[in-house]
């Protein structure tokens, strides 16, 4: 018997139905764009603030939307769409620390006192940095699925560095109607009609581009440097999946030798490629 990709859908995931709140584009001062925005009041005009940030790949209320209801209860609770998600401000770039100046620029305009953000995944690490970059802002955190760092082994470090230069070298067709159309022919073979909250909550998925996502989970974690250095391993890898020559045209050095100190000063380790045999160590790579 056959069925439907859209009947699967249903079939597979469970949607809470609960009221989704009504939201509005606020242009956010300074930062290049304006976010969808849902501010829904809590039980008295000086409640404290619950600043929803969502997970990658996903939009504020497609996180968030089961909780609102209950947590108006107690709180204001606002959500936004964060950069190249849902009707997030499209930038040139995606960075978490840009994510996190966007939040923080959204409480201005808003005008929020009391404020708390609550990050899932992603989510969460934007809230760590909205502590960061502006603690005036901040009066406490709710961090889930969370962690200080994404690149504390090898195998993340080649895996989110494949991710980030990968996407990077889709960006051009995210920006294009190609993606567009991508959704709009996914959105045909699911039949949607927006009747229900399986329809709305595929709507707001298919609303984020993969770009996006990639330049999400490549990013997480990555230090403010200008230069990344890219071992042998990441440039097969970034071969493999055809995008080493974008990797290239954005200045890529290689280096044959590399020196390594201990704190103290006293002691050093050298490392040759005529050593380990091979033509290079690595690559120094420019980040901007």
């Amino acid at each position: 018997m056959f069925i439907s990709p859209r009947a699967a859908v249903r079939r597979l995931v469970h949607m809470p139905s609960v009221s989704i709140p009504e939201g509005r584009l606020i242009e956010l001062p300074g930062r290049d764009g304006a976010t969808f925005v849902t501010d829904t009041a809590g039980p008295r005009p000086d409640s404290p603030t619950i600043l929803l940030l969502h997970a990658v790949g996903t939009t504020g209320l497609l996180t968030w939307y089961p909780s609102i209801p209950e947590l108006a209860t107690r709180y204001r609770v606002v959500t936004l769409d964060q950069r190249w998600h849902g009707q997030g401000i499209a930038s040139d770039s995606f960075s978490l620390r840009d994510c996190a100046d966007d939040a923080a620029a959204l409480i201005g305009v808003l005008a929020l006192e009391n404020v708390v953000p609550a990050g899932y995944s992603m989510g969460s690490i934007v809230a760590q940095r909205l502590w960061r970059q502006h603690p005036e802002r901040v009066s406490g955190l709710v961090l889930c699925a969370t962690t200080d760092r994404f690149r504390s082994t090898v195998t993340e470090r080649v895996f989110h560095e494949a991710m980030e230069w990968s996407m990077a070298g889709l960006r051009g067709t995210a920006r294009s109607g190609t993606a567009s159309a991508a959704a709009r022919a996914a959105a045909r073979a699911l039949d949607l009609e927006m009747s229900d909250i399986h329809d709305w909550a595929l709507a707001e998925f298919r609303s984020t581009s993969p770009w996006a996502v990639g330049q999400a989970v490549g990013g997480r974690g990555r230090p403010a440097a200008r230069v990344s250095a890219l071992t042998p391993v990441s440039q097969r890898l970034l071969q493999g999946l055809g995008v080493w020559p974008r990797v290239v045209e954005r200045r890529a050095t290689p280096y044959s030798g590399m020196q390594v100190w201990d704190a103290a000063g006293s002691g050093a380790v050298n490392f040759s490629a005529d050593q380990a045999g091979l033509a290079v160590l690595g690559h120094i790579v420019e980040n901007d």
